[in-house]
């Protein structure tokens, strides 16, 4: 299941004896990526250049669709033909190709993966909002192209002399006729495509007549009206009368057949014409007249007697009637004041009744109408047991009669007390009584003509009540009780089932239990008895046996060694003695005992009790008290081993105490305190610092508590000594050169002193005795860093036990010149960088002399090139001036210019595999660019190895260390990857087959299976056309540099489709924009063009040709025609020498 190394072990066991082996078994699990890439083009074909990934993967197999194949590993594959053909209007988002490519391992081992290709061919097309319609006629045109990139340019022709160039728009149609609507659509890449017409129709109103035939009829009778307009502009015509009933007819068929069936006397006719979506209507009155006779009935009932069903018929222009009731009986009567007829069924079913109406005046057929009759005779029935246990049962109404019902309301059942029903399309009712008693079952039916029917029935619920006794409830343990049924049914008690709550049961009606756990303080007997209909009840009472309290507390039970604690028991009053065992430090027996613990350590209490009820108990809580010892405080110092502590000065502080004195480990740590005597925060850590800056007297203290609180401190007392001095200054800012004086004052404790001025200068050190001055100068000469420095006054106290300084800061104006150079020796192609360091403020000024004729007057001059200067040895000085401080200051330095070396390298030409010499010349030393390829990359005379066409480049370097280079082409023949091409072909299609690798190489197509149809022997690329039925022609090139290094034979099997077919397309757009302008005769396997021909709609012939290159224009005797259909003539001799012919409609859209 994993890939890897995987270890197989054999153990063989005989009596007494074993033998293991071990075996490796590497288990390969390969994995491939494939990317695509594809480059945008406006027409095919469409290629897609692949990238596959995988390691150890030795073989490639590539299937892309259509079956082509592949076994490069990054194979380029073209499409030749998208979906669709040339003229397909394309409403989708792309063409998806899957291309699947298949790696395997030296081991044989497979791994498959999938790339999907998209293809966005552009296609315009849009959608109006409506195709017709009255004029003036509004229509919006919505663009709806599709383009794998972003359409930038939209021109909509409206066919009436308007155009619009936005990708939405409206426009509107101001009089009549069928508009042509085209869109061109141009995306960024530059595809251009234009969109089939839509048609536009505007229509106008339109003066409309008819003429019926006949206009006298009878019922059903059918009625001929004629369209008498006249007007050829008519697209459809619709007929509608006071039935509101109606018929639509085409204008080729302007006579609609009509039956009148409800009806009679006087109707009128509305005829509607549309001419475009534009509709125009006419009412025609009293057009047609309807004789009887007509008649229809309809039919009621009565619940209370079902069978009898009361027919009423209505009546017109009729003299009789007669009836058939579906159940043999008939009735005839010409007495039409009073129609109405009731008639009786024997038994429930579905009938079919008739009736006839006649009228012997008018000539016209009998009028027959029929109906079918619900007859149904309802009955509610109940099957349900008249005795039943308290609890849920079921209700059938299944032996009912006739019933019927929707909604789930059929069977409405319930106890005839006002209670909700039960509704239900199932004849079962479950329900539930929990009460004993009678009660009354009613079931509510209907029939499917709403009639309803009522059951009732009695019932007795029955019921069982458990109970039981005991000859008492409590005691102390053990405790033993004894039970007694008191249960009371109906019936017969079949069994009895005991539950004791405490792991035990029993059966009977009497039995008994004893209860022996000291945990339990209830148990809930539980008695089950059945009765002989199977009734069941439960009745339980609780146990409570008598267990002494035995908790209890303790007012502190984290404590210090001596102290008193006092234990209360937690039902104390209900207790007549106690024994208490406090760890095995002593024992007493109060009830409410106080004791003192005399020794750290963590002690158990035992507590052993009497009740007052005699019960007897003991609890033990282990680990209950936690008794601490007293700690020794302590703590150590750094300075403890000094005889003499000077300020300033920082002082560590180390916690010394035992906590644990008794060395048991009970005694914890709980928390420590330090005072540092500095009034800083007290802190808490067991090594903390502090740090004195005076000198003085700084009393120490130190709390330590255990985790109890039991506490111990300890004080210590430091004393902090150190001489103490201040100095003035003459002057806090100067300017370089200048002088300060110095003075010391406000000294105390001073034996000695020593200066430091911040320049470097430090005095020797001077004994307080030895003076009577303390006064000292000190001359600047260098802008410090920053432009300030820091003077020290470094004074000790007698026998220079303590010593202090006194600091204090001093600045001089920033005004020094200084620069530098990246390298003051430079090669004549390197640029002189300066750096300035100079010391300024904002008003300062510059002057640079470059020394070879260029100065600056900025802070820092641009990088120099002395080539034009030639090599030697520049001064370069630099001038600063602050007329703000007056100062000025002056930097001189010297720069060497180099001469550079003459460096040349030769160029090579080798085969893959070989070497190539390199030869490089005019330097001291060389260094080539590449050791991985170059033998030896400092070598004047070096071989090189490169797998591929290389510029080496070589560096050479002078006995100054100054370099110039130059490059050697290096041209590497390589070995081509072997072609080994398999496509198809349509007959008489065309193919570029081979490849060009490039100058130097030569080409050999002689060797081919057949070299029919080649159109050279010689050229690396040939396109050929194969006009003849073959299975496939094997074509071999064979190819070699000009070195000979690799010679080799590509090989291309085509395969020929003997397909034959001739098409032209149905629309043009001669717009002179590159797309579309021309139509032609298209198809496959063409040979020859016998004739194209194009006729006008008068017949006129306007154009012919029989070059299968030539195609019209849409220009006729000069003349761009205009948007039009025309008929065309298509007849072509294939290259089986059979023919085919086609023929049609152009429509030309400009």
């Amino acid at each position: 299941n994993s890939s890897g190394n995987h270890v197989v072990e054999l153990i063989a066991k005989d009596i007494g004896c074993n033998d293991t082996t071990q075996k490796t078994i590497y288990v390969q699990e390969p994995a491939v990526t494939l990317a695509g890439s594809l480059s945008y083009k406006c027409e095919e074909p469409y290629c897609v250049q692949f990238t596959a990934t995988g390691a150890e993967i030795e073989n490639w197999n590539y299937l892309f669709y259509g079956g082509q194949t592949s076994t490069e590993q990054n194979p380029e594959h073209c499409y030749d033909h998208i979906g669709g053909d040339e003229y397909t209007v394309h409403y989708y988002g792309g063409y998806i190709y899957e291309t699947e490519v298949t790696g395997t391992t030296a081991y044989g081992c497979e791994a498959t993966t999938t790339f999907r290709d998209t293809v966005f061919p552009i296609s315009a097309n849009f959608a109006p909002n409506s195709t017709q319609g009255c004029a003036p006629l509004t229509v919006t045109f919505q663009d709806s192209s599709s383009s794998g990139s972003e359409i930038i340019s939209y021109e909509y022709d409206f066919d009436d002399g308007s155009t619009a160039s936005s990708d939405s728009v409206s426009h509107t149609f101001s009089t009549g006729g069928e508009y042509d609507v085209t869109l061109i659509i141009e995306n960024e890449n530059g595809c251009k495509d234009t969109s089939f017409p839509i048609q536009i129709q505007v229509g106008e109103p339109i003066d409309v007549d008819l003429s019926v035939s006949p206009s006298t009829v009878c019922i059903g009778d059918t009625v001929v009206i004629t369209d008498a307009t006249g007007d050829a502009r008519i697209d459809d015509y619709h007929f509608s009368t006071d039935e509101n009933r109606g018929s639509e007819a085409c204008p080729g068929n302007s006579t609609q057949q009509w039956s009148y069936f409800h009806e009679t006397g006087q109707h009128d006719i509305t005829f509607y014409a549309n001419y475009n979506g534009c509709i125009s209507e006419e009412l025609f009155t009293n057009a047609v007249t309807v004789n009887g006779p007509s008649s229809s009935f309809k039919w009621s009932g009565n619940c209370a007697s079902p069978t009898d069903i009361t027919f009423t018929p209505t009546v017109s222009d009729v003299d009789s009637i007669y009836w058939y009731f579906g159940d043999s009986d008939t009735l005839f009567t010409n007495n039409l004041g009073d129609t109405a007829v009731t008639h009786s069924y024997d038994t429930s079913g579905d009938y079919t009744v008739f009736l006839i109406s006649t009228n012997n005046a008018t000539g016209c057929n009998n009028d027959t109408n029929a109906m079918v009759v619900n007859v149904r005779m309802l009955q509610a029935a109940i099957d349900v047991d008249s005795l039943i246990c308290a609890g849920s049962f079921i209700a059938s109404g299944g032996s009912s009669i006739d019933v019927d019902g929707d909604c789930n309301n059929a069977y409405r059942w319930d106890y005839g007390d006002g209670s909700q029903m039960y509704l239900s399309n199932d004849t079962l009712w479950p329900t539930a009584l929990s009460d004993t008693g009678s009660y009354t079952v009613r079931l509510m039916v209907y029939d499917v003509n709403g009639c309803r029917d009522t059951a009732e029935t009695e019932i007795v619920i029955t019921d069982l009540y458990a109970g039981f006794s005991v000859d008492t409830t409590t005691g102390c343990i053990p405790l033993t009780i004894n039970f007694t049924d008191t249960s009371w049914s109906a019936t017969k008690l079949e069994s009895w089932s005991w539950t004791f709550d405490d792991g035990t049961f029993g059966n009977g009606s009497t039995t008994s239990n004893t209860y022996t756990s000291l945990n339990t303080l209830n148990y809930d007997v539980i008695l089950n008895v059945t009765d002989s209909l199977g009734c069941q009840d439960d009745a339980t009472i609780r146990i409570s046996p008598i267990i002494p309290d035995s908790n209890f507390t303790v007012n502190d039970r984290t404590i210090c060694v001596g102290d008193e604690v006092t234990f209360t028991l937690s039902n104390q009053n209900s207790m007549s003695s106690a024994v208490w065992d406090f760890g095995g430090q002593g024992s007493l027996d109060t009830l409410k005992p106080t004791f003192q613990f005399n020794a750290s350590g963590d002690y158990p209490i035992t507590v052993q009790l009497t009740d007052t009820n005699g019960c007897n108990t003991q609890n033990t809580i282990t680990n209950y008290m936690f008794v601490d010892g007293y700690p020794i405080a302590g703590f150590s110092t750094s300075v403890d081993t000094l005889d003499v502590v000077c300020y300033p000065t920082s002082i560590d502080f180390t916690d010394t105490s035992i906590v644990d004195t008794s060395g048991n480990g009970v005694t914890t740590f709980g928390s420590r305190t330090w005072d540092l005597g500095t009034g800083n925060p007290i802190i808490s850590s067991a090594e903390v610092n502090d740090q004195y800056n005076q000198p003085g007297d700084y009393d120490i203290t130190l709390d330590v508590e255990s985790s109890n609180g039991c506490k111990s401190s300890i004080s210590k007392t430091i004393k902090v000594v150190g001489p103490v001095a201040d100095f003035s200054i003459s002057e806090s800012l100067i300017c370089v050169g200048d002088e300060i004086t110095f003075n010391i004052t406000d000294s105390s404790d001073m034996f000695a002193y020593q200066w430091s001025f911040g320049d470097g200068t430090v005095t020797d050190t001077t004994f307080v005795s030895d003076i009577s001055s303390a006064e000292i100068s000190n001359r600047y000469t260098e802008v410090p860093l920053g432009g300030t420095t820091v003077v020290e006054l470094l004074i000790y106290s007698q026998a220079f036990a303590c010593s202090y300084p006194v600091k204090k800061n001093i600045s001089l104006h920033n005004i020094e010149a200084n620069f530098g150079f990246e390298d003051s020796t430079v090669c004549l192609d390197v640029d002189v960088v300066f750096a300035d360091s100079s010391l300024t403020s904002a008003a300062t000024t510059y002057s640079w002399d470059l020394g070879n004729g260029t100065t600056y007057n900025v802070s820092e001059p641009a990088p120099q090139n002395y080539e034009g200067s030639g090599p030697g040895i520049y001064d370069v000085r630099l001038i600063i001036n602050d007329p703000v401080s007056g100062c000025v200051d002056t930097m001189a330095k010297e720069l060497l210019i180099q001469s550079l070396p003459q460096v040349s390298a030769l160029d090579g030409e080798m085969c893959n595999g070989d070497s190539v010499l390199l030869v490089a010349s005019g330097a001291n030393s060389y260094l080539w660019n590449d050791p991985t390829t170059i033998l030896d990359v400092n070598s004047d005379s070096a071989y090189a190895f490169p797998d591929e066409s290389s510029v080496y480049t070589v560096v050479g370097t002078d006995t100054n260390n100054c370099e110039s280079s130059a490059t050697s082409n290096v041209t590497v023949v390589q070995e081509k990857e072997l072609i080994r091409v398999d496509t198809c072909i349509i007959i008489g299609d065309s193919i570029t087959i081979g490849f060009d690798y490039g100058p130097g190489y030569n080409y050999d197509w002689s060797e081919s299976e057949s070299t029919n149809f080649l159109t050279c022997i010689s050229c690396p690329v040939q396109t050929i056309q194969i006009t003849e039925e073959v299975d496939s022609i094997l074509y071999e090139v064979a190819y070699s540099d000009s070195l000979g290094c690799f010679p080799k034979v590509n090989e291309y099997n085509i395969c020929v489709e003997d397909k034959y077919t001739v098409d032209v397309p149905s629309a043009f757009t001669p717009d002179g924009s590159g797309d579309n302008d021309v139509v032609f005769v298209k198809g496959h396997g063409i040979k020859e063009l016998i004739y194209f021909r194009i006729y006008n709609r008068w017949g006129e012939l306007i154009f012919e040709t029989n070059e299968i290159s030539q195609g019209w224009d849409g220009v006729y005797k000069g003349n761009a025609q205009g948007i039009e259909t025309f008929v065309y003539q298509a007849k072509v001799k294939f290259f089986n020498d059979q023919f085919g012919e086609k023929g049609g409609d152009i429509t030309l859209i400009r």
